[in-house]
C-alpha cells in the first residue's frame, strides 16, 4: 500500500517524537515505589525496598533556595538525589534520604581514618547561629571508619523547634572520584528501627568498575591538599531543615 506524501510526513514526525521519547527515558534515572535506580553519570545503583519513592529534583531545589534565604551566610549544599517512603501527599515526610555527589579526587584510606579524630563542635556552633532558633541543640557524634566496608558512618541529634528531635545517620561511600554522602534522616523515636532499614540502604548501593573505589599502596601517604570536612555536617544539618522549612516559610510569607 503506497503512503501519499502527507501521511509520509506525519509518520517521520511521529518516529522522531519517539525517539526523543525513548531517549530521555534512558538518560533519566527514575524509580516508584521501590527498585532500581541507577545514574550512569555517577557511576552507581542503588536498590530501594518497596514503598521508596524518589523526591523530585524541583522540590529538592525549591527547599534549598529557602534554606538559602533563611541563612544567607551559609553556603547551602546542593543535594543530588532524594527517597522517601511512603506517599507523595507530603515529600519530605519521614523517613526520608538525601545522596550528594563529592567529586574531590581520590581520598586515601588514610584520610578516611584520620576523620575519627576529627571534631564538628566549633561547625555545629556556627550552623546554628546562622539558623537561628530554628536549631535549638544538635549533638554530633564522632566519624567511624569501618575497614571492612570501607564506609564511613556518622550519628547525628538535631532538636528543631515546634518539631522535636531529629535523629541522622550518614554515611561516606568513598569512590575513585572522591565520596557519595548518603544521609537518612527519621523521628528519634523511630530511630531504631530506622538504622537498619539505612543500612541495608547503603549494602545495597552497587558501584560501576570504573568508579569503584580501591585500596593503592599509596594511601598511608598523606594527601597535598585538605578535605574539606566541615562540608558534610553543613550538608547533615542542611538536610534537616529541608523538611521543616516548608512550613517554617509559609508562617515567614504570611503578612
Amino acid at each position: 500500500m503506497n503512503m501519499s506524501r502527507k501521511s509520509c510526513k506525519l509518520f517521520y514526525k511521529l518516529c522522531a517524537i519517539l525517539n526523543i521519547v525513548l531517549f530521555v527515558i534512558v538518560l533519566t534515572p527514575t524509580c516508584s515505589l521501590g527498585g532500581q535506580f541507577k545514574v550512569d553519570r555517577d557511576g552507581f545503583t542503588i536498590d530501594l525496598p518497596p514503598g521508596w519513592i524518589q523526591i523530585p529534583q524541583a522540590i529538592i531545589s525549591e527547599r534549598e533556595q529557602q534554606v538559602a534565604v533563611l541563612a544567607p551566610k551559609t553556603k547551602i549544599p546542593h543535594y543530588d538525589y532524594g527517597f522517601q517512603f511512603g506517599t507523595r501527599d507530603q515529600w519530605f515526610s519521614y523517613p526520608y534520604i538525601l545522596i550528594k555527589i563529592k567529586r574531590t579526587g581520590r581520598i586515601t584510606t588514610a584520610e578516611f581514618k584520620k576523620l575519627e579524630k576529627f571534631s564538628y563542635d566549633q561547625t555545629a556552633q556556627k550552623l546554628q547561629k546562622s539558623f537561628g532558633d530554628l536549631i535549638k541543640e544538635a549533638e554530633i557524634g564522632k566519624m567511624r571508619y569501618d575497614p571492612v566496608s570501607q564506609v564511613v558512618w556518622l550519628n547525628t541529634g538535631i532538636n528543631i523547634s515546634a518539631i522535636g528531635r531529629i535523629s541522622g545517620i550518614t554515611a561516606l561511600i568513598p569512590t575513585e572520584y572522591g565520596f557519595i554522602q548518603m544521609n537518612g534522616y527519621t523521628r528519634e523515636q523511630e530511630f531504631m528501627g530506622f538504622v537498619s532499614v539505612f543500612h541495608d540502604l547503603v549494602r545495597n548501593v552497587t558501584l560501576d568498575e570504573n568508579v569503584k573505589y580501591q585500596a593503592k599502596p599509596t594511601d598511608s601517604i598523606p594527601l597535598l591538599n585538605t578535605i574539606k570536612w566541615d562540608a558534610v555536617l553543613v550538608a547533615v544539618l542542611t538536610g534537616i531543615i529541608l523538611a521543616v522549612i516548608g512550613g517554617f516559610w509559609r508562617k515567614r510569607q504570611t503578612p
